[in-house]
């Protein structure tokens, strides 16, 4: 039992919680191999529960992303600081990534899939960490880092670039879930511009500087 398991059951209380979502969209070239490490992370992380641990992967997968910075074309954050929300908001990210992956050879191949894609060309990879978290003392300083962030900055690379780093500062004792994905799963497999343009990543948001 984590620190937070442990005050919880001995005041008989649930603690509030916050949620976080980030994605982030880079382009990759043939000779790029970030989105294979983050892929081999993920994989080498599938076992890892303890706080130290989980703390460390997502360290690892936001640094591989900090140093793609320059190639950063697309993004979208959210951040819901009420309690009855929060996890309602993590399922909901976590469910609509998962049903829209694709896992199975034949969804992947090289042929061009008009249900599933607009174009085999292969240049972006969208990569999405989620957290529930709580509202505890060790957790202010990458709270105050979120609200700090202006609304007309919401998204540039600075902002991005704080969210990143305020992830590497998240204490793991302190989270209830977290989930972390790579879209497409797998290095034969990419996003092309037109693909990014399909109903369903309207969302999305162009990074300024």
């Amino acid at each position: 039992m984590n620190r937070r398991g442990f005050f919880s059951s001995l005041f008989n209380s649930e603690p509030e919680r916050f949620f976080l979502g980030i994605q982030v969209v880079f382009a990759t070239l043939n000779t790029d191999t970030s989105a294979h490490q983050i892929r081999d992370i993920i994989a080498d992380a599938m076992r890892q529960e303890k706080p130290q641990e989980k703390r460390a992967l997502y360290k690892r997968v936001a640094a591989v992303l900090l140093e793609q910075q320059p190639y950063w074309e697309y993004g979208y954050w959210d951040y819901v600081p009420h309690d009855d929300d929060a996890i309602a908001e993590f399922e909901q990210w976590s469910n609509d990534i998962q049903s829209s992956m694709a896992t199975e050879p034949e969804e992947i191949g090289a042929e061009i899939d008009e249900a599933r894609r607009m174009s085999n060309d292969k240049y972006y990879v969208v990569v999405t960490m989620l957290f529930v978290l709580e509202t505890a003392s060790a957790l202010v300083p990458v709270m105050d880092t979120i609200e700090e962030i202006a609304e007309e900055d919401y998204f540039t690379r600075a902002a991005f670039t704080a969210l990143l780093e305020a992830v590497t500062a998240v204490d793991f004792e302190y989270c209830e879930q977290d989930a972390v994905f790579i879209m497409p799963g797998t290095d034969e497999d990419g996003f092309s511009w037109e693909d990014l343009r399909q109903a369903g990543w309207e969302y999305l948001k162009s990074l300024t500087w």
